[in-house]
């Protein structure tokens, strides 16, 4: 472990160290389903919106290009974890749509900005090098 983490620090990364069970479950959120994410906003965003792509739009979707012989592997070895994250962005949109859909507006901004919140969080503890 000591080289490990000496070489980690070498190329000025923070080792953390897991069992394959957590780590796997804790990358199909902030790896594959991102990537899965991105694509699917690739895909469903039509063609002749292109001259309005900009920043937002080119960050989000930037690991849709990503080629799928390169996560096709990960998504089938991980396809358990991956599917419960998806679950799980899935009913985070259903909450969004159906506020869209009533019009409850005020109920939406909370969610939204629960959502900032929980961002910040996340980066932030990343940042210190440890997990919420």
């Amino acid at each position: 472990m000591r080289f490990a983490a000496a070489l980690a620090a070498a190329v000025g990364a923070r080792p953390l160290w897991l069992d394959a069970a957590t780590h796997d479950c804790w990358v199909a959120s902030t790896s594959h389903l991102p990537y899965l994410v991105a694509n699917a906003l690739a895909g469903s965003t039509p063609p002749e919106a292109a001259p309005l792509v900009g920043s937002g739009f080119r960050s989000t979707t930037r690991l849709a290009p990503t080629p799928p012989g390169m996560m096709m592997d990960v998504l089938m070895t991980n396809s358990q974890n991956i599917l419960a994250a998806a679950r799980r962005f899935g009913e985070a949109m259903s909450r969004i749509e159906t506020l869209l859909a009533a019009g409850d507006y005020a109920a939406l901004q909370d969610l939204l900005e629960s959502g900032g919140r929980a961002q910040a969080q996340l980066v932030e503890a990343n940042e210190r090098g440890n997990p919420l």
